[in-house]
Parts: C-alpha cells; sequence; structure tokens
C-alpha cells in the first residue's frame, strides 16, 4: 500500500501504512523520489499507524534522511511504536512529535520550550525581554528584538480592537502594547518578521542560526530595493535606532508594514505565502494606521488574505486556522457584510465551540455574533 501524501504546514506530509516491508519498498522510491524532486519542502511522516518496517523499510527511510540532510532539508516523525523508532537512525536533522499537535504547533511558532530558553537567557526591560540579532541577509549584527513573557501577561479582548491584547496578569507587571514591539526591523536591508529566530540570535554563550532556508534568505535579498522604497515614503524613517524603544505609532505602523513585505517576498509560490500573517499585519496597520481610508484598506486587504488561509487551509495548523476564521468573522462585520459573517459563523460554531481549548477565541466571535443573532449560547 502507496503512503498517503498531503502537504501540512512547510512539509510533504506522508501517512504510513500499517506495513512498509519490502515488497512495497520499489514502488514507493519512485514515488517519493518524485515527490521531492518536485517540492522544496521538508518531509514529514506519520509513524503511528505502523506496525511493521522491516529491515529493508528501515533503511529506506534512514536514507531519506540522510539524502534531505544533504540538502539542507529536514524530516521528522510523528508518533511511532518503540520497536518501529530502534530501526530508525538518530541524526540532527530528525524531530520526533508525539502527537499531531505538538507537530502543527511549530508551522509558525517558535516552540513553546525554545521561547522558555530565549526568555531565561535574554535581559528583561520595561516588561519585555530583548534579544540581539543578526540579519540572516545582510550580516548587520545592530537588530533588537523583543519577547512576552506569557507567564506575566494574559491575553483579554477589548471592544474597541480586532484582535486581542496582551494585559498585565499581576499589578508587579507593567503595561504595555506588545504588537508595537513585535516586529523585528533591520534597520540596513529592513528585513522585518514576528519570528526572533528568522534572525540569528546572540548569546553570550554563542549564537542561535537562523531558521530561514537557502532559498527564502535568497528571494529576500533580491527583493530588498522594494523594502526601500517602502521606507522611503515615511519621512524621518532614518537612522540606526529608528526601530528602537519607545516606538511610536508610525514606527509601529511601518514595521508591520515590513514584515507583511517580507512575507510576500520570501516565497516565489504564492500559495505558501503565509497567509495568516498577513491578515495579522494588516489588522495591525489598521491600528496604527493614520487615517479611515488606510483603515478601510487593510481590513480588505486583511479578508482577501483570510480567504487565501481558508483555500489553503493544509498549510496551518488547526489552531492557526481557527484563529483566522475567527479574525474574517470580525473583518466581515467590520465591513459590514453580515449575511457573509453568519455563513462563516455557521460552519465556524459547529467545528470549535465543542473544543475546550478554543473557548477563548469562540467566546469573543459569540459575543460579535449576538448584535447580530440574538443571544449565541
Amino acid at each position: 500500500m502507496n503512503w498517503k501524501k498531503q502537504i501540512r504546514g512547510q512539509y510533504l506530509f506522508y501517512t504510513l501504512p500499517s506495513e512498509f516491508t519490502v515488497s512495497a519498498l520499489l514502488k514507493q522510491t519512485k514515488a517519493i523520489n518524485d515527490d521531492l524532486k518536485d517540492s522544496p519542502l521538508d518531509v514529514a511522516l506519520d509513524l503511528r499507524g505502523l506496525e511493521k518496517l522491516d529491515g529493508a523499510g528501515g533503511r529506506f527511510i534512514n536514507n531519506l534522511s540522510a539524502s534531505l540532510e544533504k540538502q539542507g532539508r529536514k524530516i521528522v516523525y510523528i508518533g511511532g511504536k518503540e520497536e518501529v523508532l530502534v530501526a530508525l537512525e538518530e541524526s540532527s536533522f530528525v524531530k520526533k512529535y508525539e502527537n499531531i499537535a505538538d507537530f502543527e504547533l511549530e508551522f509558525h511558532e517558535m516552540s513553546p520550550a525554545f521561547a522558555e530558553s530565549l526568555l531565561k537567557l535574554a535581559p528583561v526591560n520595561a516588561g519585555l525581554s530583548s534579544l540581539s540579532l543578526i540579519c540572516p541577509l545582510c550580516g548587520n549584527r545592530e537588530v533588537s528584538g523583543f519577547i512576552l513573557d506569557e507567564q506575566k501577561y494574559k491575553q483579554e479582548w477589548n471592544d474597541s480592537e480586532i484582535t486581542p491584547m496582551w494585559e498585565p496578569a499581576s499589578s508587579k507587571v507593567e503595561s504595555l502594547d506588545f504588537a508595537v514591539y513585535q516586529v523585528a526591523v533591520c534597520t540596513t536591508c529592513y528585513f522585518a518578521s514576528l519570528r526572533p529566530d528568522f534572525f540569528t540570535i546572540v548569546f553570550p554563550e554563542g549564537e542561535v542560526l537562523s531558521r530561514l532556508k537557502t532559498d527564502e534568505i535568497n528571494n529576500l535579498k533580491m527583493t530588498t530595493s522594494t523594502r526601500k522604497q517602502i521606507m522611503n515614503q515615511f519621512r524621518d524613517a532614518d537612522g540606526d535606532k529608528y526601530f528602537n524603544p519607545p516606538r511610536e505609532k508610525q514606527v509601529a505602523y511601518l514595521s508591520w508594514l515590513l514584515h507583511e513585505a517580507c512575507q510576500k517576498q520570501m516565497h516565489s509560490d504564492r500559495k505558501l505565502i503565509n497567509a495568516y500573517d498577513l491578515v495579522l499585519a494588516n489588522l495591525y496597520m489598521c491600528k496604527y494606521a493614520e487615517n479611515e481610508e488606510q483603515i478601510n484598506e487593510h481590513l480588505h486587504t486583511a479578508l482577501a488574505w483570510s480567504n487565501s488561509l481558508v483555500e489553503n487551509r493544509q498549510l496551518y495548523s488547526g489552531k492557526r486556522l481557527m484563529m483566522g476564521l475567527s479574525y474574517q468573522i470580525s473583518i466581515l462585520l467590520a465591513l459590514g457584510k453580515v449575511e457573509e459573517a453568519k455563513a462563516v459563523w455557521t460552519g465556524y460554531r459547529q467545528e470549535y465551540a465543542p473544543q475546550s481549548e478554543y473557548h477563548f477565541w469562540v467566546k469573543r466571535v459569540a459575543s460579535l455574533m449576538s448584535g447580530y443573532l440574538g443571544e449565541v449560547e
């Protein structure tokens, strides 16, 4: 039986059958080689249903791992019985996940363990932990990044905001608008990202290299002039310290605008562009916009990218898709598209209301919809 193939996040995702033995090897080898030749994606193997793996099957997977490593690509495993995993070789390019939820968590975010380690190593200033970063494009070593200790802050909804706010969890913690500082920006080539790990992170103990792939870096390098044109549109947007704290409203707007540009420039295949990040960027640009015309423009752009997210849902984790749909309903209501919002809400409610881990988001959307549907449970 062939491996079932999907695209999940940045991975070619294969679900293995109950047996993978020499009898299936020749047919599967050609199919896998054809897939890898046509795609730059990493590989994920779902081993949860695999009961029998003979020596030939184990060697095939180990050789696949070695081949990917030579190309600068990685392979990850999800699940797997102990007797199956012992046949697979250890490698720095191999990562194992216990379940799908853990696997999906790292589609678009730093792992919780890595974020926690950053918080322990980074100095804290005014409620933020600051990071020294190196730009992976131009090598600028004077980039500043910031991360928030989510143990000291909690997310809450505000009636005047589409996005949730980070509020102090106690009176001992300073209040701040983290979205102002969320995007790190290189002031030489204007590479910008929400992800500190897309930069090289510098600690006294050593450096953690950027997670960006070579083709992503090359794509971003080739579009530096476009980002410089964006900067030229803003008066006084110059100097090495421009994006340092305290950031004013225009600086926050510009940081999200550059983040949006980089997300679009990173991939030559439009389907691989992170639509969720573009929804988020446009919603924050609404927040920091100077006039109603800008707000309306960014709301419509956010709506378009939310549609792209839904069309390419296989690229996103279940949680990220749920959050994107939550924003889509909010955007539709903000634009007066009530009937469209009702249509999305029907499926959204059926899918996510029963899942307790999503209640923070579902409760918010239900509150918004109650103004149009009456009381919503």
